[in-house]
């Protein structure tokens, strides 16, 4: 339910509708200092966008592992819209200095 969060959710939407205007969503989460143990998500039909901010000072990139289990992408995402894939097996990093919150 996102009662309360009617403004957040429009402007995640605005913000989405930014970075590719016909890209179909139909959730958006929020997280707070959120690190994330390895993981597929089974439940996409295809890739996802993701954003981090706060006043973190290192840490915190989103890394995705490849075809092959040798390959993993790390991916910057503080200050920023990136595009993964998130049927590939990933994770976040930890992070320090701060606060981090992930769209």
């Amino acid at each position: 339910s996102n009662d309360g969060f009617a403004v957040l959710q429009a402007l995640l939407e605005e913000l989405l509708a930014w970075a590719d205007p016909d890209f179909g969503c139909n959730r958006i989460g929020v997280t707070k200092d959120f690190q994330g143990s390895p993981h597929i998500d089974s439940s996409d039909a295809s890739f996802q966008y993701i954003a981090s901010l706060g006043d973190f000072t290192e840490g915190g990139q989103v890394c995705v592992e490849g075809l092959r289990p040798e390959e993993v992408f790390v991916v910057e995402t503080r200050g920023r819209v990136a595009r993964i894939d998130g049927r590939f097996l990933h994770w976040v990093r930890g992070h320090g200095g701060g606060d981090r919150y992930s769209l």
